[in-house]
């Protein structure tokens, strides 16, 4: 049986459809939500540049911080619900899947970790499906100590789940007011996961509408969807069902509100309003992915469940253990990269000197301590940061999964049968669009030659040289483009290899393709340098590219928004993030082979 923690029995009654807990009490109703999407099992923080104004002249430095993390999380989550009178902490699906703590515990860490910060309700999102029903079922389902609601996922056909599956809803009472919240995961989930033929998955906004009647005849009137659909699908849901009050959103990984102040750019208005059918106000909210931000509203309600105002201030959770500042003044006046650790003992300071980060000392080190200072209290000073040094007991469940982590780190993940220096058509950047190609199903895969670090060596490649060879942590995009979008996004890819590193070959690689070859002329100006381009076909020969034909594409997410002058992909249609690491779609693809060169995909012409 599900454990659900402190719920009371009259809850799981609710929950179960027994009876209603009756009339809702004839006042006013404030709620705060916490909530987070998209953790992807990112225990430790990611780096992220902000753009701050530290005063005194030194405005709009870039600064290097921590990010999210899972100790420094549940600090402030803690904290957020302190400060709320009556609030609710909100999960909104993708637990799962994004760095070796999921590889190494399939999903064990991730629940251990929420479980001890106490959700209050949470949704699937697609990656919890990407090991199929037994680890849905083992490691998240059974273990899980807060209820999970989804109505648009059926898993009767599903026998050893159906005991434990999710709720369509569930009705929480807070301070004598009964909450409905809905729960609703993407129905692309079969195309871009792992969840088996037993369980189905329905357009959402029929079951969600069959929810929030469901919800009004028990005399709920104050409704959250916890929805893993996407920022887009979820504004286009609130235009199809009435009787919604919030939405809090993820599987798009959008950042809501202004953060133009700290660099960060964002996709629309925390919240985002929204109207439904019958003309009644619905909020929108999503906190961007892994922690990094921790979405915070506070929603006042009417007695007949309307809206009647909003709070908003959601929260970018910065650890206050790491900086580091570029263009930053020396004595001198010359800038210089410095980077500030705090190790819980002292400041240690350090200097880039183009190669290496070189602690200094005396003098130097105070000169740059106030400029450190300056930093911490220029962040301190800032409602939209929380600054963290993370909770305690967090601190020790992840140091005991961080163990087992260090030791997966130094298992062989594959062998090399050659060695393979990047270059044109060499490296391990075929390799990778190979298994980009394969893990989405899709006939033609492209990836930039900066996101590939290091060459294979013969011999044994262990997880930790994985990592070094594709450490950005990209995500697998899908996506159509015309035949003619093909060509033009390789055209994009040949002119920023040509500008930035020059017709060196075959040093230069341009960029990794699999499922296509073309040939470059680099004499020729940018649209007129791709040539022969043909396209893989089922039965392994090469046919040309058809301009006018539609075909599917995978790239990394940093190309997909036009990183690397990428431009073409930015106009693809139904563009999917996956979600999928490329360095795990590597690790799995590589398991019991020997890499070997591939075959030649570009050949230079002139």
């Amino acid at each position: 049986m599900r454990r659900f923690g402190a719920l009371s029995l009259m809850f799981l009654v609710v929950m179960l459809g027994a009876f209603s807990l009756g009339a809702q009490d004839a006042r006013d109703f404030s709620l705060t939500l916490i909530h987070v999407n998209d953790t992807h099992s990112h225990f430790d923080p990611a780096t992220v540049k902000l753009t701050l104004n530290l005063g005194e002249g030194l405005g709009a430095k870039p600064v290097y911080v921590h990010m999210g993390g899972f100790p420094a999380v549940a600090d402030v989550i803690g904290r957020l619900r302190s400060e709320a009178e009556d609030s609710l902490v909100v999960h909104a699906g993708d637990f799962f899947q994004g760095t070796l703590y999921f590889t190494k515990y399939l999903g064990v860490a991730d629940v251990a970790f929420w479980n001890l910060v106490g959700l209050d309700v949470a949704t699937l999102g697609n990656h919890e499906f990407d090991k199929g029903v037994p680890v849905l079922r083992d490691n998240f389902l059974s273990k899980v100590n807060f209820p999970i609601v989804t109505a648009n996922v059926d898993f009767s056909a599903e026998p050893t789940i159906a005991p434990i599956a999710p709720f369509p809803y569930i009705i929480k009472e807070v301070e004598g007011q009964e909450i409905g919240l809905i729960g609703a995961t993407t129905p692309e989930t079969p195309y871009i996961s792992n969840p088996g033929p037993t369980i189905s998955f329905v357009d959402p906004v029929a079951p969600v509408q069959k929810a929030v009647d469901a919800l009004h005849a028990k005399g709920v009137n104050k409704i959250i969807l916890v929805s893993h659909l996407g920022y887009a699908e979820d504004l286009d849901l609130v235009s199809k069902v009435s009787g919604l009050s919030v939405v809090i959103g993820g599987h798009s990984h959008t950042l809501l509100g202004d953060w133009k102040a700290d660099g960060l750019g964002s996709f629309g208005p925390y919240p985002t309003l929204a109207t439904d059918p019958s003309g009644a106000k619905v909020l929108v909210v999503q906190s961007w992915e892994w922690g990094k931000v921790i979405g915070d509203i506070t929603v006042d309600f009417s007695s007949d469940g309307k809206i009647d105002s909003w709070t908003s201030h959601p929260v970018a959770v910065v650890g206050n253990d790491w900086f580091r500042v570029y263009d930053l003044p020396n004595p001198a006046g010359e800038p210089k990269r410095v980077q500030f650790t705090d190790t819980g003992s002292g400041l240690n300071i350090a200097e880039f000197n183009g190669k290496d980060f070189v602690p200094v000392s005396g003098d130097l080190a105070a000169f740059y301590a106030k400029d450190y200072d300056r930093l911490t209290m220029a962040l301190a000073a800032r409602p939209e940061i929380a600054l963290s040094g993370g909770d305690q007991a967090a601190k020790e469940l992840v140091a005991g999964y961080s163990a087992g982590v260090k030791e997966l780190q130094t298992e062989v993940a594959t062998q090399v049968g050659a060695d393979m220096k990047r270059g044109l058509n060499s490296g391990p950047g075929p390799i990778i669009a190979d298994t980009m190609r394969l893990k989405t199903d899709t006939q033609i895969a492209i990836t930039n030659a900066g996101g590939v670090r290091t060459d294979l060596i013969q011999g044994p490649l262990t997880v930790a040289q994985v990592y070094e060879i594709i450490p950005f942590g990209d995500t697998l995009v899908t996506m159509k483009l015309t035949g003619a979008q093909v060509v033009s996004t390789l055209e994009d890819a040949v002119d920023f290899a040509l500008t930035n590193y020059g017709p060196h070959f075959p040093q230069n690689p341009l960029t990794y393709v699999s499922g296509i070859t073309f040939s470059v002329n680099p004499d020729k100006a940018k649209g007129e340098r791709i040539g022969d381009a043909k396209v893989l076909q089922a039965d392994g020969s090469y046919a040309a590219i058809d301009p006018a034909a539609t075909y599917a594409v995978c790239v990394n997410n940093f190309i997909a928004a036009g990183g690397d002058k990428y431009t073409t992909l930015k106009s693809g249609k139904d563009a999917v993030d996956t979600g999928f690491i490329d360095a795990e779609v590597l690790l799995d693809w590589a398991k019991d082979k020997v890499l070997m060169p591939t075959e030649q995909r570009i050949t230079i012409v002139h």
